[in-house]
């Protein structure tokens, strides 16, 4: 009996994993606002009471799509380095950003859709705000550690830091590539110090 249920709640995350993967997709297509319920149960193959089961409401959708993005950047971040010279892992957490931009404009588009729903949704916000805060306060580590080894100028605001370069990067999320090089160049001359 064990077995039976151990088995039909692993098939129970595929499906959840399948429908949030079909979601992402469309989001990323047609942005949130074109995001509907049948066209995901369509993508996965299944019908529209089969996915409620899974993902019974909106709510219950977000939180499935934000716990997959979640997932997906603990994975980059699990895989970066966390020693070395601050201003190196500055700029690696620069780089691992614009290659996720190349790797997987998807994700980075659905990211950015809901960041941008999130102002104005109160249920995405509580989800989503988390992931930028995360990222921010890494930043904001980098910078006070550089600026306690003379890798980043003194005098510079880490939290203020940290702000202008979320939003300089997120600004870039769709340019070409090399215009993103020259913004981690600009970023590094402007925080390191000289």
């Amino acid at each position: 009996m064990k077995q039976v249920i151990k088995q039909h709640y692993e098939a129970g995350d595929d499906r959840r994993r399948q429908i949030a993967s079909a979601a992402r997709k469309l989001i990323a297509e047609k942005g949130f606002e074109g995001l509907r319920t049948r066209e995901i149960a369509d993508a996965v193959g299944i019908n529209v009471a089969t996915m409620h089961y899974h993902v019974p409401n909106k709510e219950a959708l977000i939180v499935l799509i934000a716990e997959s993005l979640g997932e997906e950047l603990e994975a980059d971040r699990a895989a970066m380095r966390r020693d070395g010279p601050p201003l190196e892992l500055f700029e690696a957490e620069l780089e691992n950003y614009g290659q996720r931009l190349q790797k997987r404009p998807e994700t980075m588009k659905v990211f950015s859709e809901l960041m941008q729903r999130a102002g104005r949704d109160e249920t995405i916000r509580r989800i989503m705000t988390p992931f930028a805060d995360q990222w921010h306060n890494r930043f904001t580590e980098i910078f006070e550690q550089g600026i306690k080894t003379g890798d980043f100028r003194p005098g510079l605001n880490p939290v203020a830091a940290a702000s202008i370069t979320m939003g300089a990067a997120i600004h870039h999320r769709h340019k070409p590539k090399q215009e993103f090089a020259a913004l981690k160049s600009e970023l590094v001359n402007a925080f390191r110090k000289h």
